[in-house]
């Protein structure tokens, strides 16, 4: 195998959580099935952000892409609907599903396959493809353009 660059290697592990997710989830695991595509979307952001600069690994993924996006503003301006569609479904992804999936509630006392719905894993799988595709998309014009 060739040696990836970080963006397409950051995206290679992001196809990987989404398509063993949705195997997963085919044999009714569905909150490690959600997980693991809350993985894929975190990998997804990095192989982008990774673009631009090495991505912290810590911290609020959300905001290092929302600050990467702005720094570079005129720069991107081609790319904003991509951006802008990234970080908003990157946003509800990881601040709805991540602690939930991690955590559980514990003020009410249930755990994440208590608390994950089979209409919450279908919502949650069609915003994860999606965030795959955008970033998809976004390093190959970025990467071209390089």
């Amino acid at each position: 195998m060739t040696s990836l660059s970080e963006p397409e290697f950051r995206l290679r592990v992001a196809r990987e959580f989404l398509e063993v997710a949705l195997r997963m989830s085919d044999r009714g695991v569905l909150a490690l099935a959600a997980l693991g595509l809350v993985l894929a979307v975190e990998n997804a952001v990095l192989s982008v952000i990774s673009c631009f600069k090495p991505p912290s690994k810590v911290g609020d993924l959300v905001m290092e892409l929302r600050s990467v996006v702005e720094d570079l503003g005129g720069e991107l301006a081609g790319e904003a609907p991509l951006l802008g569609e990234l970080v908003e479904v990157a946003q509800y992804v990881m601040y709805t599903y991540r602690d939930l999936l991690t955590y559980g509630d514990p003020a009410s006392g249930r755990t994440p396959s208590e608390l994950l719905q089979p209409v919450d894993f279908e919502d949650l799988a069609s915003k994860a493809a999606r965030i795959v595709e955008v970033s998809e998309a976004l390093i190959a014009k970025l990467l071209r353009s390089a």
